[in-house]
């Protein structure tokens, strides 16, 4: 980077005031800042020197509001005057005049401007040390003179670097305290200046955060703004030969969404929040709502429920409507954009979508709403008895989502038991320690099976591995270890394991077949490597040995056919 640019101000010829106003609320609905203590008493003197040598006394004559005081770097707006004994040496005047922290002299008043809030009027005494020093400021301000200010903190605009060459001012606060996140989309207004040239402009433009924003900078602002925020970000030039470029941005809109599949198969956006958005129903809960699933492009309803009522994690929902339903708060209602597979299995699909769901990436749209639900407990409100029934009400979900070929909902069930439901617990007696463990291991054994069944052996792996840290003789744990350890080449220690299990049951079939399995591929890894060593034995001889020339190769003698083991 550069540096703090020195351009962090409006756009020339436009009042930062009357920008973009007309779809804005104004300055009065900015949410207060919490309350913290005040540090510094009103008509309480206070030293703000490091040393505490009292070179730079003040006290608050009428206190700030709110928490926040100046960090460096920051603009603040400050009525001021300066006097040595009773003679005025410096003065604002009627407007404040901006000070900026970090770069204000003398030091002792840059000392105050970070202590102090917005509204606050302060008394400040500098001892010469701290205000001009030995040589003073002539003509007004002698050498060795102390000098008193009076001021006022009017207001103040952050300015901080969000990334190197990047930094951002604000002209106004936004709302609340929500940032956007990966996936949202932004809604702006912007106008974008190199110089005097305006090279952008745009109302209601929108923006989705993680998709490549343009120009580079501006993502890592607007990841930093709030909703109605109104700010200016400076992006430096990468050369001389450039100009810096001057965005002035105000944010309109937000639209939250989240990937609530965590691979992009189910994005969802809520159309509206309720005030008390916390309480989210978990599995069990019986929940009361409305949907409708269209089909992508065309939205062509697929299907409708109105008022139904839906236990949530029952193995005969559609996967996203589980997903949705449990992100939502009661009367909360989203808008999802779902991958086919989320919602309908090629052997399950509806007539009007068997055309389609050749295409993997088919997509629906999901509109719901969770009117109200009822029961489902988080883990922490369960008694052992609770979670132990609810870990085998998974279980037998999962299970019937396994034999269905419906892996993944599987593993989210049997995920939810050593994850959850099963986690942590404290003051349990030998026999609950006993009953936890023994279902634990279940569910990882299932787990491990799932992840067999997909293809995930290092997730296989780390499953099975769960189970033998204190079952190490675990013959279904063994067995699925071995698969992952095959599978990801490891032949060594499948051997080893293989033949661990052949110690523990000599006519386990599995095993066996294991063994037969591993053979074979040890036998195509040898001829592999043996292979390989050929041709570098041929390629070093070749290149080492003197080549002749205008020799008769028909004549030389050839080497004697060799057979291998």
């Amino acid at each position: 980077g550069r540096g703090r640019p020195n351009n962090l101000q409006p756009m020339a010829n436009l009042d930062e005031n009357e920008m973009f106003d007309a779809d804005m609320d104004s300055d009065s609905d900015v949410e207060p800042e919490p309350v913290k203590p005040i540090k510094h008493e009103e008509g309480k003197e206070t030293d703000l020197t490091k040393d505490k040598d009292k070179g730079a006394v003040k006290k608050i004559l009428v206190p700030g509001s709110g928490w926040e005081t100046p960090k460096k770097g920051w603009e603040c707006h400050v009525r001021y005057t300066a006097k040595v004994g009773e003679v005025e040496v410096d003065a604002s005047g009627s407007a404040a005049k901006v000070l900026v922290v970090g770069e204000t002299k003398p030091d002792g008043l840059d000392l105050c401007l970070k202590s102090m809030k917005k509204g606050e009027k302060a008394e400040l005494k500098l001892a010469a040390k701290y205000a001009f020093g030995s040589e003073g400021n002539p003509p007004l301000i002698p050498a060795d003179a102390e000098v008193t200010y009076t001021l006022t903190m009017d207001n103040w605009n952050k300015v901080e670097e969000v990334k190197p060459g990047v930094m951002k001012k604000t002209l106004k606060e936004g709302k609340g305290w929500e940032t956007p996140k990966d996936l949202w989309v932004v809604g702006v207004n912007i106008t974008a200046k190199a110089g005097d040239e305006v090279v952008d402009q745009a109302q209601s433009r929108e923006y989705e955060i993680g998709k490549n924003i343009q120009p580079p900078g501006l993502e890592a602002a607007l990841k930093k703004m709030k909703l109605n925020e109104h700010s200016i970000i400076t992006i430096a030039a990468k050369d001389s030969s450039e100009r810096d470029l001057v965005l002035d941005v105000q944010v309109t809109t937000f639209h939250k969404r989240e990937d609530l599949s965590k691979c992009g198969a189910v994005i969802s956006e809520k159309l509206n929040e309720t005030k008390a958005a916390w309480k989210k129903p978990k599995d069990g809960a019986v929940c009361k709502v409305s949907y409708v699933v269209s089909a992508l492009p065309g939205l062509e309803e697929v299907e409708r429920r109105d008022d139904a009522e839906i236990v949530l994690g029952d193995a005969a929902n559609l996967e996203c409507i589980d997903l949705i339903m449990e992100s939502l708060c009661e009367g909360e209602s989203a808008k999802a954009t779902v991958r086919q597979d989320y919602a309908w299995s090629e052997a399950n699909c509806p007539e009007k979508l068997k055309e389609t769901m050749v295409d993997a990436e088919a997509q629906l749209q999901v509109e719901l709403t969770l009117h109200s639900f009822t029961g489902g407990k988080e883990p922490y409100e369960m008694s052992h008895e609770e979670k132990l029934e609810a870990a085998e009400q998974r279980r037998v979900t999962g299970n019937a989502l396994f034999k269905a070929g419906a892996y993944r909902r599987a593993r989210r069930n049997y995920d939810a038991i050593v994850s959850s439901i099963l986690s942590g617990g404290t003051g349990l007696t030998a026999e609950q320690k006993k009953a936890v463990n023994a279902a634990k291991d279940t569910a990882n054994l299932n787990l491990a099976a799932c992840h067999v069944a997909e293809g995930n052996w290092a997730d296989a792996l780390k499953c099975s591995d769960e189970v033998l840290k204190h079952s190490p003789d675990n013959i279904k744990a063994l067995l699925r270890k071995t698969k992952a350890l095959l599978s990801q080449d490891d032949l060594e220690e499948a051997h080893l394991v293989v033949n661990h299990i052949l110690r523990l049951d000599a006519n386990n079939v599995d095993a066996k077949k294991q063994q037969a399995l591993l053979r074979k591929r040890q036998k195509e890894v040898d001829n592999e490597q043996r292979g390989m060593f050929v041709k570098m034995f041929k390629k070093d001889t070749t290149s080492s040995a003197p080549q002749p020339t205008d020799v008769d190769v028909s004549s030389a003698p050839q080497p004697m056919a060799t057979t291998s083991a």
